[in-house]
């Protein structure tokens, strides 16, 4: 019975340190995604990181593309090796240029699959 009472107690005390610990961190109660929200300069950050990203996807293009000037046929391994990404992202890369018309997929699934410039 008294491990019980100690075990309430504790519980009752976590909970009340972790509600006044969250209270003094977020400013009488205020959310994290409230004060992140109403933020102009959050809001900045997040454009500018945004467009950052997509500046580095498109010159990781540029380099997939000019993998081809040194062969006629490249593979993912040949993408994860030049860019030093994942197998996922490799993927994704390839996936792209191929949506985008300026590739083209030889090959079903493995590694058998290799990609070639799309002739113009």
């Amino acid at each position: 019975m008294e491990q019980i009472l100690i075990f309430i107690a504790g519980v009752a005390l976590g909970l009340w340190f972790g509600k006044r610990i969250r209270a003094k961190g977020h400013g009488e109660g205020e959310s994290n995604l409230s004060r992140n929200s109403n933020s102009d300069g959050d809001a900045g950050n997040l454009s500018s990181h945004n467009i950052k990203r997509e500046t580095r996807v498109e010159e990781n293009k540029e380099k997939i593309m000019g993998l081809f000037s040194q062969k006629s046929q490249i593979a993912n391994d040949d993408v994860e090796s030049l860019l030093s990404v994942s197998d996922a992202s490799a993927t994704n890369y390839l996936n792209s240029l191929e949506e985008e018309g300026k590739i083209v997929q030889i090959g079903k699934t493995g590694r058998a699959v290799e990609y070639r410039q799309r002739k113009i």
